[in-house]
């Protein structure tokens, strides 16, 4: 059977001059009008190959491909080399031309409204001969990673097979820290990822990364929600009348350090910015020195607590721009998450 990998990889390189390591085995499929996402699909995408190393410029320069966009890259690059290829399994010198091949012909059938594609337009987009477009879609099709339908070419159902087996090896503990290690920015900091269990947060896993601080709290922990960007991103969540029950019996807070909300109307106009700024911030309201920044993951598990990640640091060290950057990465470490748990459990109510 055709061995067919391809891997997620958070590629940084184009911006920051760096480069992440391989994740796990993505694939999106569209299986009978449902489209059923990969845990990282926002990632970059890349086929693996082995390349030469006196080749290895070029070949990551033509490998990170946009998920959604692989052909469209593909076709991009070859047109504007000076030394153009014969077609895009060349590009790469693959060591394995076939599965390269095919790699990039699922991709091509992945993108966003792509539909069924007959062999014609397959060998247009990917400059391939049609005799090698009709032998990989026909090895495709014997492995039902792809099905032919009226002589034009689909994803098959054997890849939702694949995603299945992937998601049932991998929980979100390990998505967790897998992501936060391949985010350039977040992987340097210390990153929790919390549940809301009534007024409080649990923490449930920690990242620590070169710029360690010091947390007055650790995993299987509690703090009152009311005192944590965590514990705000999930409230934010909530309906106001929801947040107003849990706290009907606390007039007054628990006040941590000069910076805490004192009452419930404080937290309630906290809750109304984050609803509005899309992620919630602790200054110094937990503990003197220390800044946070979180963000709820939206629709999570299968009608459980709500769950959210956070990033903290020292405050002599924020500034725009790095706040811009942490907040980047932890959007996508949220959505990562988010997506990871809707696809092993579907949307809550579904």
């Amino acid at each position: 059977m055709l061995t067919l990998m391809i891997y997620q990889h958070c590629e940084r390189q184009a911006s920051y001059g760096t480069s992440g390591g391989l994740d796990w085995l993505a694939l999106t499929c569209r299986i009978n009008g449902c489209r059923f996402a990969s845990p990282m699909e926002r990632h970059w995408t890349r086929i693996t190959a082995p390349t030469p190393p006196n080749d290895a410029r070029a070949a990551s320069s033509w490998t990170n491909l946009w998920y959604s966009g692989l052909a469209h890259e593909s076709e991009r690059m070859t047109q504007s080399s000076t030394a153009t290829p014969r077609s895009a399994t060349t590009a790469v010198r693959s060591t394995a031309p076939a599965v390269t091949r095919s790699a990039a012909l699922l991709g091509l059938l992945a993108e966003p409204d792509s539909g069924a594609m007959g062999p014609t337009e397959i060998s247009r987009r990917l400059k391939l001969p049609k005799s090698t477009v009709a032998n990989v879609c026909a090895a495709l099709e014997r492995a039902e990673l792809v099905r032919n339908v009226g002589g034009r070419y689909e994803l098959g159902p054997r890849l939702l097979e694949l995603s299945a087996a992937y998601l049932a090896k991998v929980d979100i503990f390990q998505e967790f820290h897998g992501t936060c290690r391949q985010l350039r920015w977040l992987s340097q900091e210390v990153v929790n990822m919390a549940s809301l269990e009534g007024t409080d947060i649990l923490i449930l896993a920690r990242h620590y990364g070169s710029q360690t601080v010091m947390l007055r709290y650790g995993i299987g922990h509690r703090q009152p929600a009311y005192t944590t960007a965590l514990g705000k991103a999930m409230l934010a969540q909530l309906d106001p009348a929801e947040v107003a029950a849990r706290y009907e019996n606390q007039r007054t807070f628990m006040v941590l350090t000069p910076h805490t909300k004192k009452n419930l109307a404080e937290l309630m106009e906290d809750l109304d910015a984050i609803r509005e700024r899309g992620y919630a911030i602790d200054h110094e309201e937990n503990t003197l020195g220390l800044v946070s920044y979180a963000i709820a993951l939206s629709d999570t598990s299968s009608g459980g607590n709500p769950r959210a990640v956070s990033v903290s640091f020292l405050k002599a060290r924020e500034e725009d721009e790095l706040s811009r950057r942490l907040v980047d990465d932890l959007c996508e470490l949220a959505d990562t998450l988010a997506r990871h748990e809707r696809a092993r459990h579907g949307p809550r109510g579904g």
